[in-house]
């Protein structure tokens, strides 16, 4: 495809995605400002954009003025959430029988009719300029087959919420994910996660598009990696940072990474070649802690793994700034949870103890393709 045609066909309509399961009334005052910060979009003008991106050589993007602000189609995929969402002006709402993420965002990818789709999760702020600037980025970089911006917790609302900042700035904190990761310039990357990010619609659905078989975890990242197969590249940006509410409870997070870890092994399960990467230093971490734990019984002692772990906090209280300070102290405590979690998934994961259940009775990619088929003209305009 030329890029002019490209030009041509990323001036047309966006649609902004939001996926739901809301189980409190929390879940849908988050929505509703996740909502608020995408109509928000629209309100810009071109003298307040700042892309904040510093190209290296290899990414020069091409120079392209930026035009008159795109109009944007907004739905919300009710994924399958206990309570009703609520009615919104210039939002339509599409039910979803299951709760399946792979699902809702294939259904979400297949209904559109854009040649933009930009995915956005119910827990996340943007920023004014967030849109305007992506849509710019892949405007400039054609090749690009999608873009998102670097995410952080909001810093200034709790002492969880400060700490997790700390931690995910260090390397320790992030292993170099494009989830957590704030690159210092625009960089190419394997796979974007989709709680905020803007792709070509065209070139997933090339892909086959998302995997139902992936119902709750790593649907993004399966994708991404069966799109790097085909030559595909993405583009993370250190800017406009987008704010992401996890959730400010430990338990809550530790669940969370506990699924990101087993969430790794289903992808490696679909794609073996996968495991020679940085992401099998956890499961290695994950034997290793075992045979500790394994020799701590068979010596009667517990210093084999106290020793481990005296290691392993002196490595990563070394990897963060300000780590005597309460806010360090936590950071530190949450990057242990945060390794030990993902570990542990990864370890009962390779077992298969715990796995992506097909929450449909289509299971796989056409689970998704045949209720898009269906239902394509049924949203409901509010």
């Amino acid at each position: 495809m030329s890029e002019q045609s490209h030009d041509a066909s990323d001036a047309a309509l966006i649609e902004v995605a939001i996926v739901v399961h809301a189980r409190t009334q929390a879940d849908l005052l988050t929505l509703e400002r996740t909502q608020l910060s995408v109509e928000l979009q629209e309100g810009e003008t071109p003298a307040s954009v700042d892309l904040d991106l510093r190209v290296p050589p290899s990414l020069e993007a091409r120079p392209v003025e930026l035009s008159a602000f795109t109009p944007v189609e907004r739905v919300v995929i009710d994924n399958d959430s206990p309570l009703s969402i609520p009615s919104r002006p210039g939002w339509r709402v599409e039910r979803r029988p299951v709760n399946n993420m792979g699902a809702a965002r294939d259904f979400a990818l297949r209904s559109s009719s854009t040649a933009l789709l930009a995915f956005v999760d119910a827990d996340v702020e943007l920023p004014p300029n967030w849109l305007r600037s992506l849509q710019q980025a892949l405007r400039a970089n054609p090749e690009i087959w999608g873009v998102a911006s670097a995410n952080r917790p909001p810093t200034d609302e709790t002492g969880f919420h400060a700490s997790l900042a700390l931690l995910l700035g260090s390397w320790l904190g992030h292993l170099g994910s494009s989830q957590a990761w704030r690159p210092r310039w625009a960089t190419k990357v394997r796979h974007l996660s989709t709680s905020a990010a803007i792709f070509r619609r065209d070139r997933l659905l090339s892909v086959g598009g998302f995997n139902a078989k992936f119902s709750r975890v790593a649907e993004d990242l399966e994708l991404g990696v069966r799109a790097a197969k085909t030559g595909a590249q993405f583009l993370l940006l250190p800017g406009p940072v987008v704010v992401h509410r996890q959730t400010p409870q430990w338990r809550s997070w530790s669940a969370r990474m506990f699924r990101y870890g087993w969430g790794q092994i289903e992808v490696w399960r679909v794609h073996p070649r996968e495991i020679f990467s940085r992401k099998l230093i956890p499961l290695i971490a994950a034997w290793l802690g075992v045979a500790l734990i394994a020799l701590s019984f068979k010596q009667s002692s517990p210093w084999p793994l106290c020793y481990a772990m005296l290691i392993h906090a002196t490595l990563l209280a070394a990897s963060l700034p300000r780590v005597w300070t309460p806010v360090g102290l936590r950071a530190l405590l949450l990057g242990l949870i945060t390794h030990i979690s993902y570990a542990a998934g990864m370890w009962l994961g390779q077992w298969g103890l715990v796995r992506n259940r097909p929450r449909n009775q289509n299971s796989g990619r056409d689970a998704g393709r045949n209720d898009a088929a269906e239902s394509t003209d049924r949203g409901r305009k509010v």
